[in-house]
């Protein structure tokens, strides 16, 4: 929000760790770095589509990014976003999750709730993931299969109450099926 055509954006990897409940470290700076490098290099192709029957589309990276480093560690990330993503962001057109709605997500087993939601509303339908691959997916450090299933149904539960979902189901072989509520 605020961003201006083009305009640089800069992170603090120690500012930002911590805003989202990690610690600041070698390992969590890398895996910070590798989800910005993913973000950059992965092809999108979004549609908006328009109240008139027209549609907006975007195909390309959402990012591009630089950064500065020690030792091969970023002091600071620098990203920018191509002018043609911009055109995404204009008053015509409205993104489905809103700001108020993530910030509502608060208690235990709220920052993998926030992460289950932007994955939520980032697709017409959530589309169904085993539980290894959403846990891989948002950076979780929990070994164990069980442990993070617990944390899984208790950020489900707050979505649920947040009213983001409808309803979730974990199938005996993993299988997270997730069905959206209208926005």
């Amino acid at each position: 929000r605020g961003c201006k055509p083009n305009e640089e954006i800069r992170i603090n990897p120690r500012d930002f760790l911590l805003s989202i409940g990690r610690q600041d470290g070698m390992e969590n700076r890398k895996w910070l770095w590798n989800a910005v490098r993913k973000m950059a290099k992965t092809l999108l192709e979004i549609t908006i589509s328009l109240p008139d029957d027209r549609r907006i589309k975007f195909v390309g990276s959402l990012l591009a990014i630089a950064s500065e480093e020690t030792n091969g560690i970023p002091d600071e990330i620098r990203m920018r976003l191509p002018l043609d993503a911009l055109r995404l962001y204009n008053t015509d057109s409205k993104t489905l999750l809103s700001m108020r709605r993530r910030l509502s997500l608060k208690g235990p087993g709220s920052q993998l709730a926030k992460s289950l939601q932007s994955k939520i509303y980032s697709h017409k339908a959530p589309f169904p993931m085993k539980i290894e691959t959403i846990r891989e997916q948002c950076g979780s450090k929990t070994a164990r299969t069980l442990d993070f299933k617990k944390k899984l149904i208790l950020a489900l539960e707050l979505l649920m109450k947040n009213n983001d979902i409808k309803s979730y189901s974990i199938s005996k072989d993993g299988l997270v099926e997730i069905q959206r509520k209208e926005s």
